[in-house]
């Protein structure tokens, strides 16, 4: 015990005023979607913030781990490569849109959108746009905790603005409140706004960061199809690259693979992560376009990709993904993805409250926003009372389960979420 503090351990938890906040629950174990705790089993209605997507002490991935570890359990990648991480660039370019043919790996979600943003700004000065240095990024944006990226988070509504006196400006895109629903078409006047932002903004900006049709963290807030295909559409017309964030809404979050897959958009750089190992090891990639790495090729020491994480394509997490990358590839394996649509359709849409401000669904990911946080903690307590573990974020509460969650499990998970608005 720290005698000033009070404090019972070291530990700095995440998210967390450490002050004032009641202790963790302490896991001891965990199988499918259950965690064994001091409190008693819960039902693991967030995939551990999106990740653990085939579930706890997976056999497939048990094993992949355990083969890997009697191989190695490490390898650096400078100058040396290993079979796993060979095998998982190969499934990943097989399995992401036509355009993305390299791939570079990292050790965070955050760290690939650090290599993503820090590619297409050298991009562009390696092929003589060295006016291309900002970053062009939109309204209800969350790309990660690290610093770069923090400057292309939401500074108004997102949960860094403490920095924003030491981040760079990027410029900020809004998206209008017409088209906050997926299937939202564009108008005249929703074109020009866009051709206007790049009038303004598109000379100097070097790459279009978006996370496609489905916000995270910034707001879990859901947006136009067409309206992102007329943005792309402004990109190619000013040259500026387009960078994808799927590490929340890929490996089949959304009902498909990457989200990108409910359009035709090509991009020229997307990051993954998260569910890309199934929630085993912390890992991340980032593909780019030919033309982004044909910019990089070149006798010029200069024009190298001076970046290199020392745990970049570790030989347990390669494995362990590329395991992944075969279950959710399995003919039929999404179809649990839209067995969870359906069934959080069917529960969370028909609900009407006045604290309820909108209710959104796609894929296995459930969404309620409310008008203030009143609920927020009631329903994450009242969760842990009946064995559901549920963490809101802000005025958001939602679900997110592994996509072997059964019926009865994601009833329960439901249950927790309707009983303060039924």
């Amino acid at each position: 015990m720290n005698p000033i503090l009070g404090t019972a351990s070291p530990l700095w938890r995440p998210y967390t005023q450490m002050k004032t906040s009641q202790p963790p629950i302490r896991v001891l174990s965990a199988e499918g979607c259950v965690l064994d705790t001091d409190v008693g089993p819960l039902i693991d209605g967030i995939s551990a913030w999106w990740s653990v997507i085939h579930g706890y002490n997976h056999p497939t991935l048990n094993a992949a781990i355990q083969v890997q570890l009697s191989k190695m359990a490490h390898c650096m990648l400078g100058g040396l490569v290993h079979d796993s991480a060979l095998k998982l660039a190969d499934q990943l370019v097989a399995c992401t849109p036509d355009s993305l043919q390299h791939v570079f790996y990292s050790d965070s979600g955050s760290v690939a959108m650090e290599v993503a943003i820090k590619m297409a700004i050298q991009a562009q000065m390696n092929t003589g746009r060295k006016k291309k240095v900002t970053l062009g990024y939109l309204q209800g944006a969350y790309h990660g905790d690290t610093t770069g990226v923090m400057a292309i988070c939401d500074p108004e509504e997102g949960m860094h603005h403490l920095f924003s006196g030491i981040l760079h400006v990027h410029p900020m895109l809004s998206i209008p409140d017409r088209l906050l629903d997926l299937d939202a078409r564009c108008e005249d006047s929703d074109r020009a706004l866009l051709e206007s932002y790049f009038e303004e903004y598109g000379e100097t900006m070097a790459g279009m960061v978006v996370e496609p049709l489905i916000q995270g963290a910034g707001g879990f807030r859901f947006y136009s199809r067409d309206w992102l295909t007329e943005l792309v559409a402004c990109c190619r017309a000013h040259d500026v690259l387009v960078i994808v964030d799927e590490i929340a809404t890929g490996c089949g979050r959304t009902g498909k693979m990457w989200a990108l897959d409910h359009t035709t958009i090509q991009p020229d750089i997307m990051a993954t992560g998260k569910g890309l190992t199934g929630g085993y090891s912390g890992h991340a990639a980032t593909l780019a376009s030919s033309s982004v790495f044909e910019s990089f090729y070149s006798d010029d020491q200069e024009k190298a990709f001076m970046h290199g994480p020392t745990f970049m394509g570790n030989p347990l997490a390669t494995a362990v993904a590329s395991a992944s990358i075969e279950l959710l590839t399995q003919p039929h394996y999404l179809d649990q993805v839209q067995r969870i649509e359906r069934q959080l359709m069917r529960r969370l849409k028909s609900l009407s409250h006045p604290a309820i401000s909108a209710i959104r669904v796609q894929g296995a990911l459930g969404v309620i926003e409310l008008n203030d946080t009143y609920f927020i903690h009631k329903i994450e307590e009242y969760a842990v009372k009946n064995g559901v573990w549920l963490r809101g974020f802000r005025n958001v509460i939602y679900t997110a389960p592994p996509y072997v969650i059964s019926e009865e499990e994601l009833d329960k998970v439901c249950d927790c979420l309707t009983v303060f608005f039924t």
